[in-house]
């Protein structure tokens, strides 16, 4: 909130102020600012050198001036936008969180092997990280606080198992502080059975959907 006041009281009125948040509220951080017509969610997903999709969020005061300029710039930057209602999650993260946590869950009750799981997800075509790398790409405590408050909303189908908390408690965020989800950095045994995870996190994505 007080990075949108700081931009808000600096740049002019005509500017359109995009946030990339994935969760966070565009109400509410538009409500901290003097104009919050001008205020619109942009969320790119990860990572956004190849993802195309951008959720465009508007908020409750966000005007159809800046939707549509939203849209456009998205459109210019070669991605394809999709308007999208504001509510936790939006809309992909309350299938991909939902799909991550199932994988998570699964893993946590067997021995899982989360760099093959990952590849199997990779080679059958759901998605083109599975749900161990992009834990670590996003980071964790981000990925934590963006499931916690999904699960408060919807319940507990975004329950993972107890497998973030943990790390995320002892600093192991994923790629930034080079231990995370991943068996190689965070020094978890490497299990035999990476299809559970796969299967898990795929059947989530199709059910979610």
């Amino acid at each position: 909130v007080r990075v949108h006041e700081q931009i808000d009281a600096t740049v002019r009125p005509d500017i359109l102020v995009a946030t990339n948040t994935s969760g966070l509220s565009v109400t509410a951080l538009a409500d901290a600012t003097r104009t919050p017509s001008r205020l619109i969610g942009l969320h790119f997903f990860n990572p956004a050198s190849t993802m195309r999709l951008v959720e465009v969020i508007a908020g409750a005061a966000t005007d159809d001036v800046a939707i549509a300029r939203a849209v456009e710039l998205a459109a210019q930057l070669g991605k394809t936008p999709v308007r999208v209602r504001e509510c936790p999650g939006f809309v992909v993260n309350r299938i991909l969180v939902r799909a991550m946590a199932e994988a998570y869950r699964a893993a946590a009750a067997a021995a899982v092997d989360r760099r093959a799981a990952d590849r199997v997800v990779v080679e059958g075509g759901p998605a083109p990280m599975g749900p161990f790398a992009l834990g670590d790409l996003v980071g964790l405590d981000v990925l934590e606080s963006i499931r916690a408050d999904l699960e408060s909303a919807y319940g507990d189908r975004f329950a993972d198992g107890g497998t973030l908390a943990p790390l995320v408690a002892r600093g192991a965020l994923g790629r930034k502080t080079g231990a995370g989800l991943v068996p190689d950095s965070d020094g978890a045994p490497t299990g035999t059975e990476p299809v559970v995870a796969a299967v898990y996190y795929a059947a989530a994505m199709d059910e979610a959907r």
